[in-house]
């Protein structure tokens, strides 16, 4: 089945909207009522859950799991981020030392100078 695109139009009003699929876009009364007529009344959506008493134990099961792996992939990315952000912190700290060390060795060196070396 090919996708058709949508043709819109003006209305009277000024809204546009799509008279092949019944949709109006930005209406003056709001986003919610926009929601309303597109996702509720225009799939039947509040019909088809009329007669149904809640959700069944198979789809909470799975929206539980879902839940859950998107929880421990959450908490371990929070994790690896915070050993990243440690090792940051030491090699930032390693690099301080090492340049604090380099500008020690070049004060000594500029205040003594080199030594002299036999070579033998």
């Amino acid at each position: 089945m090919p996708l058709t695109p949508a043709r819109i139009e003006i209305d009277a009003d000024g809204v546009p909207q799509a008279s092949d699929y019944g949709d109006r876009y930005h209406p003056r009364e709001g986003a919610a009522a926009q929601a309303r007529e597109v996702f509720l009344a225009g799939n039947g959506l509040p019909a088809r859950w009329a007669g149904r008493a809640g959700f069944t134990l198979l789809e909470i099961l799975i929206a539980m799991s879902i839940l859950a792996v998107a929880l421990s992939v959450l908490i371990g990315t929070q994790a690896n981020s915070a050993r990243m952000t440690e090792r940051a912190n030491h090699m930032a700290l390693a690099a301080l030392l090492v340049r604090s060390k380099a500008f020690d060795i070049e004060g000594e060196l500029m205040s003594e100078g080199f030594s002299d070396m036999d070579e033998t």
